[in-house]
C-alpha cells in the first residue's frame, strides 16, 4: 500500500485504510470503560519488557498509565518519545525530568488539536486509543482500544509517528538529570 504522507489528508487516508483492513487475528479489541483494567494490565506487561516507547496523544493525565511509564523509565536504557498537544501536557510534563525522555508538542492545522492517540512499544506492539489517555476517557467515557501485533500495521504507525516527530516542536531532548 502506497500512501502520500505529505498532507494531513494522506495521514487520514492511511489511518482509515488501516482501520478498515485490519487482520482481526492480529489484534485485540477492547471496549472502554468495561475493559480499562485489562488494557492497563496488558499495557503494563508489554511496557515492562520494552526498551522503546513512543506515545502520541492530545492529553495524558491518567495516573495509573503514568506510573507504568515511570517504572519503565527506572530501567536502564529505556527511551520514551512523546508527542502531545501543546495546551494539554499537565501530568506527562513531569516525565521530562527523567533520563531517556524526549517530549515534543504538535498542534493541529489551523489551531486544531493533535488528536492521534496511540502507544507504540518496541516496534512490535501498538495500542490505538479512540479517546485521550486521561482518567475520564479511560474510566468514564465509551471508546475502544485496539492492541495490534500485526507488523504491517505497526510499520505504518511507525511512519506516522516519524512524520509527527518531524513536524513537532521539542520541549526537551533526552534531558539528563542526575
Amino acid at each position: 500500500m502506497r500512501q502520500s504522507f505529505k498532507s494531513s489528508k494522506g495521514i487520514l487516508s492511511l489511518l482509515l485504510t488501516l482501520l478498515f483492513s485490519v487482520n482481526p487475528q492480529a489484534s485485540d479489541i477492547y471496549l472502554i470503560p468495561d475493559d480499562s483494567e485489562l488494557v492497563l494490565y496488558k499495557l503494563k506487561r508489554d511496557i515492562r519488557k520494552s526498551n522503546n516507547i513512543d506515545i502520541s496523544t492530545n492529553e495524558f493525565s491518567d495516573k495509573k498509565m503514568f506510573r507504568i511509564i515511570i517504572k519503565a523509565l527506572n530501567r536502564k536504557g529505556v527511551k520514551v518519545n512523546i508527542i502531545l498537544d501543546p495546551d494539554r501536557y499537565s501530568l506527562i510534563s513531569k516525565l521530562s525530568i527523567y533520563k531517556g525522555v524526549m517530549m515534543k508538542t504538535l498542534s493541529g492545522i489551523g489551531g486544531g488539536l493533535m488528536n492521534l492517540n496511540f502507544i507504540l512499544i518496541d516496534n512490535s506492539i501498538l495500542y490505538l486509543f479512540s479517546n485521550s489517555l486521561n482518567k475520564i476517557s479511560l474510566n468514564q467515557s465509551y471508546g475502544t482500544v485496539i492492541r495490534f501485533k500485526d507488523i504491517k500495521t505497526i510499520k505504518s504507525f511507525r511512519k506516522i509517528f516519524n512524520i509527527l516527530m518531524k513536524r513537532s516542536s521539542t520541549i526537551n531532548n533526552y534531558k539528563i538529570v542526575d
